[in-house]
């Protein structure tokens, strides 16, 4: 549950809201200006205050960083389809400023753009292929989770950044427990299997509709998501305390 005072700025899903005029993000910065019990009083320019519970609101912009990783050989049939999939589905959820999109090849790129944008969001979408102990770069091969923290820890985010992984097996232990671990880490979900470019794609987007669109918790959302996923694959969810299992 959020813990939120009097003057703060939240963001809320506009599902959650009666607004005379829908905006075109589907998430609305809005300031609290009351409390009760385990809701709270918000305040938007141009509506009547609103009450809702503090477990729907976020605390900060809900910005997306993807990430495109390519390695030479698929980039033209899978990567480049699935990160077209996701980026325009979230462009339809959020508005451009909220998503950035980048390709990389190298673990020296993902270094520069993770200093260069680790102070803005708060969760990165990760596109590309993977195995059970590492994601795999182009020039750099297989990355162990070891040097994915390394990287996100050298540049510190404002707040502990979520990551949604598309990679195959990246769910696993071996690499998913390593990076959930780390204190920039809020949360690592990703696939347990082997994942069809489809129902990777098909994934990510019931995932951040369920939680920008219809405002649930990021678990919540994990767990609807998972329900309904295609074909049997299972995503995992890590976090600091380890596996969460619906």
């Amino acid at each position: 549950m959020a813990k939120v005072e009097v003057g703060q700025k939240v963001f809320v899903a506009q599902s959650r809201l009666s607004l005379r005029r829908a905006r075109p993000n589907s998430i609305v910065e809005c300031e609290v200006v009351g409390t009760r019990d385990r809701s709270a009083i918000v305040s938007l320019p141009g509506e009547r205050d609103q009450e809702v519970a503090t477990s729907l609101l976020l605390l900060n912009a809900q910005q997306i960083l993807v990430l495109s990783i390519g390695d030479l050989s698929t980039e033209r049939t899978l990567i480049e389809p699935l990160t077209k999939s996701t980026l325009q589905f979230l462009r339809l959820l959020l508005t451009d400023d909220f998503v950035t999109q980048y390709r990389l090849r190298s673990v020296n790129e993902f270094s520069q753009v993770w200093a260069k944008e680790h102070a803005l969001y708060n969760w990165i979408l990760v596109i590309g292929h993977g195995s059970k102990q590492s994601l795999s770069f182009a020039v750099d091969g297989s990355v162990p989770p070891e040097r994915f923290r390394q990287v996100m820890e050298a540049h510190p985010p404002k707040h502990p950044v979520s990551i949604l992984s598309l990679a195959c097996e990246t769910g696993c232990a071996d690499f998913a427990k390593h990076v959930a671990e780390s204190a920039q880490i809020a949360r690592f979900i990703a696939p347990f299997h082997s994942v069809h470019g489809a129902v990777a794609s098909h994934f990510a987007q019931t995932f951040f509709t369920n939680h920008f669109l219809e405002g649930y918790t990021a678990w919540k959302s994990f767990r609807r998501s998972r329900s309904g996923t295609p074909d049997g694959t299972r995503f995992r969810y890590w976090d600091a305390d380890g596996l969460h299992t619906p």
